[in-house]
């Protein structure tokens, strides 16, 4: 799964919010049923619960990881709003299981407000146009845009960013 979200982040065109939740949710995926039933075998009863390698073991575990947003500049955010529900196990076997996974969000990174993992002039363009009222963001966008916590998206946030821009170049 590491080469895959290497090689994923080096040659992709666009980064997102949703891809990053996508990656999440395929890696709980994989985590919570492989090595839980490499852990559990084929007891059940086991798996549900916080002992060590059960999926509500594991769960906790990946919302206590960071997950690697962007290679260049390295980037990592933590990933806290991962929940496992409605776990149902064809044929009894729990290496069939299957379950709902629901992401939240992930932690956003201050003035990335087109999830993408860096600060970027993009973000400085959308932090512009939204403290001018002339675009909608989304909660998450909002979060990220909002880079001194005031709660208002306003010249200082966009200056803020082009701080940041201007850090890193």
């Amino acid at each position: 799964m590491a080469i895959a979200r290497y090689l994923y982040l080096n040659n992709a065109k666009y980064v997102t919010q949703d891809s990053h939740i996508g990656f999440i949710k395929t890696m709980t995926f994989a985590y919570i049923k492989d090595i839980s039933y490499k852990n559990c075998g084929f007891r059940i009863e086991d798996a549900k619960s916080t002992a060590k390698n059960g999926f509500i073991y594991m769960q906790n575990k990946i919302n206590s990881s960071p997950v690697v947003t962007s290679l260049n500049p390295y980037t990592t955010v933590k990933c806290s709003n991962v929940v496992c529900s409605d776990y149902v196990y064809p044929w009894n076997r729990t290496f069939e299981m299957v379950c709902k996974i629901a992401v939240d969000d992930v932690e956003h990174i201050s003035g990335d407000i087109d999830g993408d993992g860096r600060v970027g002039m993009l973000d400085y363009v959308m932090a512009k146009r939204i403290s001018d009222g002339k675009y909608s963001p989304s909660n998450t966008q909002k979060n990220a845009a909002d880079t001194d916590g005031n709660g208002n998206i306003n010249s200082k946030d966009c200056d803020n960013i082009k701080k940041a821009i201007q850090k890193r170049s």
